[in-house]
């Protein structure tokens, strides 16, 4: 659980995003995010008119590289992106405009939090977010969130900061609660997406020891398999409310095509295994 409050976050980050920009740059983050969304666009196209979130955008530097990444390798085939942004941070969105715009960037901006976001479902194409999920204290509701707004085969790009040298000093200074990608794997099969696989990211730099990425995709839901996970009660009321996952058959395949089972689940905050998405219920379809 992050030891910071939402207002004190958004205080926080108010008073640091003058020099935001600079400060993550000169660590070698923007090289970083470059060269991780260049790994994924070699591979994907965005469609015509593709809308794109950043959610937990900041002052922006991840969307400009997704920007500037698009334009390199013509990954945007229409030109035409529109890029929206959502922060808690009024003047995180503030620079984020500024220095987008400058770049000729036209960046949508949204005061608000990724746990309950303000748009309608299945609305981007893309949703990108660094640095965020561990700030909150319920990010299996972040990413059911970002599973709601993402349209069907629509890809979600997360960037977390990992255990080690650097994460535990992020931990000390924000009072972060560290997730690792097994969690992250986790509970992004309880929001209902799938193609989970980690991407490399930072390359030999201080991003590679600091942080980690990975990818997942919203299925189209035109599949017969059905899988549920489902709350534990007696478990809760066991644990105090701490929680479990009772896991039904769920199986991830390999890339041989042969399925193997999920590891047995890890316990998380008992209030996220049911995703909140508006078509969520105690069973929940998940489509490979």
């Amino acid at each position: 659980m992050s030891t910071l409050s939402m207002t004190e976050l958004e205080q926080r980050y108010d008073g640091e995003s003058h020099d935001w920009t600079h400060k993550v740059e000169r660590l070698g983050f923007g090289r970083a995010y470059r060269h991780l969304l260049e790994q994924i666009l070699s591979g994907y196209t965005l469609p015509p008119h593709a809308r794109v979130l950043d959610a937990g955008v900041g002052t922006g530097l991840f969307t400009a590289s997704l920007a500037k990444t698009t334009a390199a390798t013509r990954a945007d085939r229409s030109g035409r992106i529109a890029f929206h942004g959502v922060d808690i941070s009024a003047e995180m969105l503030k620079e984020a405009r500024t220095e987008l715009n400058s770049s000729g960037i036209n960046l949508h901006t949204t005061q608000g939090s990724v746990e309950r976001l303000p748009y309608a479902d299945e609305t981007f194409d893309l949703v990108i977010s660094a640095h965020v999920l561990e700030h909150l204290d319920r990010p299996e509701d972040a990413l059911s969130e970002f599973e709601r707004v993402l349209k069907p085969n629509g890809t979600l790009v997360i960037v977390s900061t990992q255990n080690g040298i650097w994460g535990r000093k992020i931990t000390r200074e924000w009072g972060v609660e560290l997730i690792s990608a097994e969690s992250l794997l986790y509970m992004s099969l309880v929001a209902g997406l799938t193609q989970f696989k980690r991407v490399p990211f930072g390359g030999a730099g201080l991003p590679h020891f600091a942080s980690y990425a990975a990818t997942a995709r919203k299925p189209a839901c035109n599949s017969t398999s059905v899988h549920r996970i489902s709350r534990c009660p007696v478990r809760e009321r066991a644990t105090g409310g701490e929680g479990c996952a009772r896991r039904m058959p769920l199986a991830l395949p390999t890339d041989g095509g042969v399925t193997r089972p999920l590891h047995e689940a890890r316990r998380i905050p008992s209030a996220g295994i049911t995703p909140r998405s508006p078509r969520s219920a105690a069973t929940r379809k998940l489509c490979w």
